[in-house]
């Protein structure tokens, strides 16, 4: 005995937009259903009517018939078992929702585009797709490599990156302040960082190795390869690229003696005796500078080949 079926009604199936289910998001566009509607051919695959959207289509309670585009989205002609009518018509699936197959998918029968797959009733769950209109029943007259997209409602909220909310401004608030006390905590190590550089830098300054004019370079250099290291020669093991230089630093030669162009003494004064000087008209010599000088010209007697400023740290050192 042949298995009677309602009469086949119209459902407005699918719409135009983005919508979140099992697989994520889709965006189906007036195109789409347009190719949808055209490429349905229930001779090649007829889709079936089921609960839900089962791992395969069996048992199924109805068929699709037709598909048709129209203004508002895809609608199906589809008939159904007496008792999926029934249950339809007693509200207990009072929503549907569609699976198509992916326009890349091995399985899909109308490759190229997005194609029906089946036409799923489903139940408390709501479908992804709002504003789908109601399903009206008249009386009744006389895949295991498949590559699916369901659209089911997503269960977990999907919030639209472009509208924000309160939560959304306070955390972008929070991140900004995160990220301003992070500068500033990085720009106060640099700073002390770079007095700890410049203290490096001041006894060689003294020393005539390195002119005033060149501590601003020297500062930088030394910023620059703060953290990195060296090997200088084979089979020694690396060290310090910032120690490597501060040593070569202190292996320089001054830059600046001032013992060579220190004006002469026309006559090297006896032991014990002091150093005269003829100052020009209106200048006195400073009697504490002219002690030191004289004591610098002693040492250097005693230390040949050293420089001015070498002789002038060791006797006030000494002092």
């Amino acid at each position: 005995m042949k298995t009677q079926l309602f009469k086949p009604q119209w459902i407005h199936a699918l719409k135009p937009g983005t919508w979140y289910g099992q697989n994520g998001a889709a965006t189906i566009t007036a195109a789409d259903i347009e190719r949808i509607a055209q490429s349905y051919n229930p001779d090649t695959h007829e889709a079936p009517a089921v609960v839900g959207h089962p791992a395969t289509d069996d048992p199924a309670y109805g068929w699709v018939r037709a598909a048709e585009a129209r203004p508002d989205g895809l609608w199906l002609n589809t008939d159904l078992l007496p008792e999926m009518a029934d249950s339809v018509a007693r509200r207990l699936y009072s929503k549907v929702s569609v699976a198509l197959y992916n326009p890349d998918s091995p399985t899909n029968p109308f490759p190229g585009g997005f194609s029906l797959k089946h036409l799923g009733f489903l139940g408390a769950q709501p479908p992804a797709v709002k504003g789908l209109k109601p399903i009206a029943l008249e009386e009744a007259a006389t895949s295991a490599d498949l590559t699916i997209i369901t659209f089911e409602e997503k269960k977990e909220p999907v919030m639209d990156p472009t509208v924000e909310t309160p939560q959304a401004t306070a955390l972008a608030e929070k991140e900004q302040t995160l990220t301003t006390r992070e500068a500033a905590l990085a720009e106060r190590e640099r700073k002390l960082r770079r007095q700890e550089l410049s203290a490096l830098v001041q006894p060689h300054i003294a020393s005539g190795r390195v002119l005033p004019a060149q501590k601003p370079f020297v500062l930088a250099l030394m910023e620059r390869i703060d953290g990195d290291t060296v090997t200088l020669s084979e089979g020694d093991a690396e060290k310090p690229m910032l120690d490597a230089f501060v040593e070569f630093l202190g292996k320089a030669p001054a830059q600046v003696n001032l013992s060579e162009v220190s004006a002469p003494a026309p006559l090297a004064p006896p032991a014990g005796a002091n150093t005269n000087f003829s100052s020009p008209t209106g200048y006195e010599v400073d009697p504490e500078s002219l002690v030191l000088h004289e004591a610098v010209q002693t040492w250097l007697k005693a230390n040949p080949g050293k420089t001015y400023v070498e002789a002038l740290t060791a006797v006030e050192g000494a002092q």
